[in-house]
């Protein structure tokens, strides 16, 4: 599977991913997904702590989120 972006580090900030191109909404929705092991807060005590995302596991979520789009607008053209 090839990756969607070239991603400089292997954790990185939300800010950061969205200054490569990933929409901020989308991230979001990666962060708040429900069982999500892709994102975390750098440091958990403290509410306003960045966001960090591993970016081979957002990468593969991206993938799938893609994939069940384009599933989507199959099944509502037919």
């Amino acid at each position: 599977m090839e990756k969607l972006f070239d991603y400089p580090s292997p954790i990185m900030r939300k800010n950061d991913l969205v200054k490569l191109g990933i929409p901020k909404g989308i991230l979001e929705d990666a962060y708040y997904e429900k069982g999500q092991r892709l994102a975390c807060k750098q440091n958990p005590t403290k509410r306003n702590s960045p966001i960090v995302f591993d970016t081979a596991k957002l990468d593969a979520w991206l993938h799938k989120r893609i994939s069940l789009g384009a599933k989507s607008r199959e099944m509502h053209m037919t």
